[in-house]
């Protein structure tokens, strides 16, 4: 989705580009509710159109192939999610805002249990998701770096076809739904400098996180005919997201960069770091 951090600075009428990363994650445990680590490999692409003056378009897609781990439960499951994103921003002096919004959709081939206990149970169903995120800033220098206070709303809506596992103790879940709306204040700062006689950009993000709706993750099941439910990690009403990244510039077109990003929650802590090669053109 778009930021205020991740703004076209060409003066061209058109620009485009592409990226190919790679993403590890780790989810902390909750109580009774396991953590989990993903690791995930992906290819972006997009372009950007300026329509008018301060205002731009653009478009974007992404492919992306992930392993979610769960050892803990002895289950997990791979997953391939092609997104298509809109963007639209406007600038007026140090003043912008955009709108920015994605739909995606997928498989997940999901494996639970061990040979020696209960049998090992797959399944393999269907996934949706939507998103949509707006956010306003104001960008100034202070001290040769650029500081961004900025404030958004986002959404998020995943969907999961029903299932029904195969061998071992099987389970099945009707079609299912989760949404969540958030809030957010935070300020973001970036500049950069030379090195090695490259550019070197760096920038940092701290925003804090109001969850207005969809704060819980519930899923009804039938284990063996009895109707139950599978219980996720849930997140506090308040909390903040903190971001790292470094993009060193090998050339006029390319970079290679890595981030981290981290949530923090009551009760809950997630982090993910990213590195990955960025090609415009």
């Amino acid at each position: 989705m778009a930021t205020g951090r991740r703004r076209a600075t060409s003066p061209r009428a058109i620009t485009a580009g592409g990226n190919a990363y790679g993403l590890w994650a780790h989810d902390d445990a909750q109580g009774s509710t396991p953590g989990d680590n993903r690791t995930t490999g992906g290819l972006a692409g997009g372009f950007g159109l300026r329509v008018a003056p301060g205002m731009t378009l653009g478009f974007g897609v992404d492919q992306g192939w992930s392993n979610v781990d769960l050892g803990a439960l002895s289950e997990s499951a791979d997953v391939s999610l092609t997104q298509l994103g809109l963007s639209a921003g406007y600038e007026n002096g140090p003043w912008f805002a955009n709108l920015a919004g994605i739909a995606g959709f997928g498989d997940v081939h999901a494996k639970r249990g061990t040979a020696a206990t209960t049998g090992i149970s797959t399944a393999s169903y269907g996934i949706q998701v939507y998103g949509a995120e707006a956010e306003a800033g104001y960008r100034l220098l202070l001290g040769g770096w650029q500081v961004v206070p900025e404030a958004g709303l986002d959404w998020t809506e995943v969907r999961s076809d029903a299932f029904t596992e195969t061998g071992g103790m099987p389970l099945s879940a009707a079609a299912h739904s989760a949404d969540r709306t958030r809030g957010w204040l935070g300020v973001a700062v970036g500049r950069t400098l030379p090195f090695a006689g490259m550019g070197l950009d760096l920038s940092a993000s701290l925003k804090l996180i109001d969850v207005l709706s969809g704060r819980g993750r519930l899923l009804p099941v039938t284990f063996l005919g009895t109707p139950m439910t599978v219980t996720g990690i849930s997140e506090g009403q308040y909390g903040a997201d903190i971001g790292l990244a470094a993009a060193l510039h090998i050339s006029r077109r390319a970079k290679v960069f890595a981030a981290y990003d981290g949530e923090f929650r009551r009760d809950y802590q997630a982090h993910a770091g990213t590195v990955g090669i960025d090609v415009t053109w």
